[in-house]
């Protein structure tokens, strides 16, 4: 935290995240990049990935943490970038050019198109020094490029900005940011407002049961008025295979946020991922929306056989 607080003479230092590359589009392992507690906090950019298409990299992690994506590999084309020279690299310099053990055409990930961000920022604060770390969020926010226009997931949240599961905001649009920067009107500091613990009455979750429980939350009396992320902890007790579990967080204007989805949860040691127990999940969909009014948890369990008690849950609110 003391990066983004004091970092950059107190403007906070911008991080760059990869969003993870544990989707796979058999649909045998489908990771989210939520359950990254790195990629979901709200000090970072979570980036993930698109092909040469512009499509969703297979690898590339789904969450509702995501701010933007950038180009990286997929359909058999990868990111030309240096490499670690021999043995320690993408190519091992084998070949008759020797060159090739300095350079991949073979790089790929979240982690190159992490870097392309990272590097977009890079101009905008060149363009404009005084930029904070939540104006150069604000600012790849409004100039990202809806990408993959066909794709279902695509909505419009209550601020008016396009949101995706899959790509955040849309494509990283180095020109337009830069170009955005230079007459930015730059934004005050960013405040937190948390909530204690909400209890919730009547929670239990029944199993493999399509349409679940929704809990609301009425929150009053906040002072932001423009939302930047937030934080939503939740409590599930006597769940043994959370990874059943689908929870969304649908805010006062309607926007839905899958916080997590069912998926593969492969044990460690003969143990399982540990249950939902003050779980930390990001939310960046929600940019420029207000906090007062009415929040709905929607929680499913779609597989069987466990069953589970959605307990209790608490907001951290970050905005302006």
């Amino acid at each position: 935290m003391s990066g983004v607080t004091s970092g950059r003479g107190g403007l906070g230092q911008i991080y760059c995240w990869a969003a993870g590359n544990g989707a796979d589009s058999s649909g045998d392992l489908v990771d989210n990049s939520n359950y990254d507690g790195y990629a979901s906090h709200f000090g970072v950019i979570a980036v993930a990935a698109v092909d040469n298409d512009g499509d969703r990299s297979v690898y590339s992690e789904r969450g509702a943490n995501l701010w933007v994506s950038a180009p990286s590999s997929g359909n058999g084309v990868g990111v030309t970038t240096v490499d670690l020279t021999g043995a320690s690299g993408y190519n091992d310099g084998s070949g008759s050019d020797l060159s090739d053990a300095d350079y991949t055409a073979n790089f790929g990930g979240t982690s190159s198109a992490t870097p392309v961000v990272a590097g977009a920022v890079a101009l905008m604060l060149e363009a404009r020094p005084q930029l904070s770390w939540s104006d150069a969020r604000w600012i790849l926010a409004t100039t990202a490029r809806r990408n993959d226009t066909g794709d279902a997931d695509w909505t419009t949240n209550g601020a008016g900005f396009d949101i995706n599961h899959d790509y955040g905001f849309g494509v990283v649009d180095a020109s337009a940011a830069v170009t955005e920067a230079a007459t930015w009107t730059l934004k005050s500091a960013l405040a937190t407002e948390d909530t204690d613990w909400i209890a919730v009455t009547s929670g239990a979750i029944p199993d493999n049961d399509i349409t679940g429980i929704e809990v609301d939350f009425n929150i009053t009396g906040s002072t932001l008025t423009k939302l930047e992320y937030i934080t939503c902890h939740v409590d599930v007790e006597d769940h043994d295979y959370w990874a059943d579990l689908e929870l969304t967080l649908i805010s006062p204007a309607g926007t839905e946020s899958i916080l997590c989805e069912p998926h593969f949860a492969q044990a460690t040691g003969g143990v399982l991922l540990p249950r939902l127990d003050d779980w930390r999940f990001g939310v960046a969909r929600c940019l420029g929306e207000t906090v007062n009014g009415t929040w709905t948890l929607r929680a499913r369990d779609l597989a069987t056989p466990d069953a589970g008690t959605l307990t209790r849950a608490r907001f951290e609110f970050h905005g302006r």
